[in-house]
């Protein structure tokens, strides 16, 4: 299908409908090394200004978009009154006067619950009234291979004149514990039966874990990672170490707030909210923007532009290009319908 990409970023989510055997006819983005990694890598050039100034569009079966997730993110500002909660209407915009077959769109877990789903609820409807029948699924990359938890929701529509019910990728790596039940939201019941059966079925994939992902890459170079002994009264909190054996925390889009490798030592809960290192301050480093580049399933040919810190925010802000791939796959089922 043909594809207009709305807040493009870097291109995760481009990379892996491309990889899927789709066709990007036009991509947005205000960050001008996003817009510069983007070129390099899809080899397309982006519209490179605020997607509120741009007024002209090509046709296209399928709009996909990945709206700022600051105002709700645990780590973003958290204001109702942001501007960048209400960009979600350019999709609207763009879905009314192009009238796609499909979209899909995706943020943070907070969508579902901050500001008492003010936003979740409006995009729900606007999305509706704009001619799309809905379905939304908040999902775990690690089950799908992508070797860290990340929590994300989705929402796909289908214009209401076709009739196909989407359904999300099938869960493929993991056997679900019990306890992640109240992670599994959805709004189509077919959805909950379907995670069931998965978490009892013996052939599921092992998880992805940072051993499988990381292990043989070299140390970084300076340059390469955030290279700085300042671990914020935030940072401090909560454990910020995976071992080996495990998947990573979720890649951020701060490389002061990067997960630290796994061959530093263990941290240790000291008390509410705090904890502390185990050894000395130099035995520790966050993750090289390489390595999260390799966590969140970027090719390690993917060329990141810009300073460190900006490496780091384009690749924390991305969609995961290996679900953005299962993604693409699933929208060719329906595409050769």
């Amino acid at each position: 299908m043909n594809v207009i990409s709305l807040f493009s970023g870097a291109g995760g989510m481009d990379h892996g409908f491309q990889e899927a055997g789709h066709d990007i006819v036009m991509a947005i983005d205000n960050s001008v090394n996003a817009c510069t990694t983007y070129e390099q890598n899809l080899d397309i050039k982006p519209i490179c200004k605020d997607i509120r100034k741009v007024h002209q569009y090509p046709q296209a079966d399928m709009i996909v978009a990945c709206c700022p997730c600051q105002g709700f993110s645990m780590f973003g500002t958290r204001k109702y009154n942001d501007a960048r909660n209400f960009l979600y209407k350019e999709i609207v915009r763009y879905l009314k006067k192009v009238k796609p077959k499909y979209f899909i769109t995706e943020n943070v877990k907070g969508l579902l619950s901050l500001y008492k789903r003010d936003f979740f609820n409006l995009m729900i409807n606007d999305f509706n009234n704009a001619g799309y029948r809905l379905r939304w699924k908040l999902i775990n990359a690690k089950h799908y291979g992508v070797p860290q938890d990340r929590l994300r929701v989705f929402i796909a529509g289908v214009r209401k004149d076709i009739t196909f019910n989407f359904s999300f990728p099938v869960e493929t790596h993991g056997n679900i514990d019990k306890s992640e039940d109240i992670l599994i939201l959805s709004n189509d019941e077919s959805v909950r039966l379907e995670y069931s059966l998965n978490r009892c079925d013996k052939k599921m994939k092992k998880i992805v874990t940072l051993k499988n992902t990381i292990s043989n890459m070299s140390p970084p170079q300076l340059g390469e990672f955030w290279n700085s002994t300042d671990y914020s009264f935030f940072y401090m909190s909560r454990n910020r170490r995976r071992s080996w054996d495990e998947v990573s925390y979720t890649i951020q889009a701060s490389g002061r707030h990067t997960p630290l490798h796994p061959s530093c030592p263990p941290m240790i809960k000291i008390g509410k909210d705090e904890w502390t290192f185990t050894d000395e301050i130099s035995k520790y480093r966050r993750l090289s923007y390489r390595e999260c580049a390799r966590i969140q399933t970027f090719p390690d040919k993917y060329e990141f532009v810009g300073s460190v810190d900006s490496k780091y925010r384009q690749i924390g802000n991305a969609v995961t290009p290996l679900y953005a791939y299962k993604l693409g796959k699933a929208f060719n089922k329906i595409s050769s319908k």
